[in-house]
């Protein structure tokens, strides 16, 4: 699994949510997640979800590879942080009523494993934001693009995402629904410098390939998107026979 500490500087300003989506999110989930109270933020990161949450009244542990990562969200006052694999969770079985991922499982080697993490320490829900995207999508065309020059995804590429078609939840609820348009430039920028994890591993000759088919097809445009978030929660019963495929 890859750490996100090349990135810790730039993170919250390359994936924050607009704040009428977070608000959204979080008003979402503090309903659906009424009656609970100890919360585990696997992939915490900078505390983008867990600072809210803890402020909301939720007792958060967060959990992740990444010191520097970690780093800012101490800087948020998060105080319970546990640097720690997903695949390997140092904590009790049904210690915590939930466990959170957003984001996460198209990042782990064995996403599997990481699924088993969280039906073992989560006594009553493993929840997921799922982010649905209509227009294209830079880090699909990314991947994409590397696949055609011999560089295939090795993860579960569509992560949460992924996980929602192989095992449906008992609970699903759109938070929020928007359109909007950007500066595909400004996107190819941002992979052309690898902020994102799709670029790490690949090798430079391909990365520059893959960066000038994208800006071939897409160079000074402006992309229109239609974006979907949805709540999802599995009990950990409904995920304890998925069995990843291979």
């Amino acid at each position: 699994m890859p750490t996100f500490d090349r990135v810790s500087e730039v993170y919250d300003a390359t994936r924050s949510l607009r704040p009428d989506v977070m608000e959204a999110v979080l008003d979402g989930l503090e309903q659906a997640l009424g009656g609970t109270n100890t919360l585990l933020d696997v992939g915490v990161g900078t505390g983008r979800f867990a600072d809210p949450l803890r402020r909301l009244g939720f007792e958060v542990v967060g959990v992740d590879l990444s010191r520097r990562m970690m780093a800012k969200a101490r800087e948020k006052q998060i105080p319970d942080l546990i640097l720690a694999d997903a695949e390997s969770l140092p904590l009790r079985s049904k210690s915590f009523e939930v466990a959170m991922i957003v984001h996460l499982l198209h990042l782990v080697d064995d996403w599997g494993r990481v699924v088993g993490e969280l039906v073992r320490v989560a006594s009553r829900y493993v929840v997921s934001v799922i982010e649905k995207v209509e227009g294209p999508r830079f880090r699909d065309l990314y991947i994409e693009s590397g696949e055609e020059l011999g560089q295939p995804a090795k993860k579960l590429r569509r992560g949460e995402e992924g996980l929602e078609s192989l095992c449906k939840p008992s609970r699903s609820r759109v938070l929020v629904r928007y359109a909007d348009e950007t500066e595909a430039d400004t996107e190819i920028d941002e992979y052309e410098s690898r902020i994102y994890s799709a670029t790490w591993d690949i090798p430079s000759t391909a990365h520059a390939k893959i960066v000038r088919r994208l800006r071939d097809e897409y160079g000074g445009k402006r992309i229109r998107r239609k974006h979907e978030f949805s709540l999802v929660m599995w009990t950990p019963r409904e995920l304890q026979n998925l069995h990843p495929s291979t």
